[in-house]
């Protein structure tokens, strides 16, 4: 009999927990205490300890002055390393094709916006095209040591979610256009 569900493992749990304390200083969007995770997501003070060891030998984040003054000892501020890596968004729209590069902090870093409302209009297979080529100017503005965490692809359309095909798009006047990578996604990025 096949397993339809995975059990938590300790990598599992492991896992879920990094994801927890880097969401929690994430929704923060301001450096925080150790004690401020541990109350926020009831986990215990060695296990937040480790998880932000581990955080920040993957450079994710960093530490940030101290608290203000309190009865005891001041507590080291954490907050997310907005220069860890970077987030890339493509948006298709009518008339236009648009990249944005962001931090970890999704404060923008680069930003490239394209007309495609010409003369002559652009067919699918160019407009994908442009859009890849957009998306290859946005990867080479990132350093080595930055990471591409994701690409984020929006369009006004039904995506089969099997093969990438956009199914209907009927502000883009499309229908039935395959992808360029054949499923993986909407755009390829080698």
């Amino acid at each position: 009999m096949k397993r339809r569900y995975r059990t938590g493992d300790q990598i599992w749990v492991r896992e879920r927990n990094l994801a927890i304390v880097l969401n929690y200083l994430w929704e923060a969007g301001r450096p925080v205490s150790r004690s401020y995770l541990v109350e926020v997501s009831g986990l215990n003070k060695s296990t937040v300890g480790n998880l932000l060891a581990q955080l920040q030998s993957w450079g994710f984040i960093k530490e940030k002055g101290r608290s203000k003054p309190r009865p005891g000892r001041p507590g080291v501020l954490i907050d997310m390393n907005p220069d860890a890596g970077r987030l890339i968004g493509v948006e298709i729209g009518v008339g236009f094709i648009s990249v944005i590069v962001t931090d970890l902090k999704v404060q923008p870093i680069w930003r490239q916006k394209v007309e495609t409302d010409s003369q002559v209009p652009l067919s699918q297979t160019h407009i994908l095209e442009l859009a890849e080529r957009l998306v290859h100017e946005a990867i080479e503005t990132m350093t080595r040591e930055q990471h591409l965490f994701g690409i984020g692809v929006a369009m006004p359309a039904l995506i089969d979610n099997n093969t990438g095909t956009v199914l209907f798009a009927p502000n883009l006047k499309w229908n039935n256009v395959p992808s360029a990578s054949g499923g993986r996604n909407v755009l390829v990025c080698r």
